[in-house]
């Protein structure tokens, strides 16, 4: 079982500089085409999104009332689940 917690989650994420550097060296020496770069950009966006649907899984802030019955998500939870900040 992971035991980071949620924010050493979102922190382990690297961010584009990070990304690009561990795992495209041929992109400082100019190698690649646009479309590679833009391979690269969608790869990395999607870990991000990855990452942002997952922080919302496990953040969603269910609303029950006194008898804790179900009556509504707060969507805020879900919407601040992942900080945009994040995303590099």
């Amino acid at each position: 079982m992971d035991k980071k917690t949620h924010k050493e989650k979102l922190m382990s994420i690297p961010t584009a500089k990070e990304f690009v550097l561990n795992h495209y060296d041929g992109y400082l020496a100019g190698d690649y085409t646009p479309n590679e770069v833009y391979r690269i950009m969608i790869e990395f966006a999607k870990m991000h999104v990855e990452a942002a649907l997952k922080a919302a899984s496990e953040n969603t802030e269910v609303i029950c009332d006194s008898s804790d019955i179900f009556q509504s998500i707060n969507e805020e939870s879900i919407l601040n689940a992942y900080p945009l900040n994040n995303i590099k």
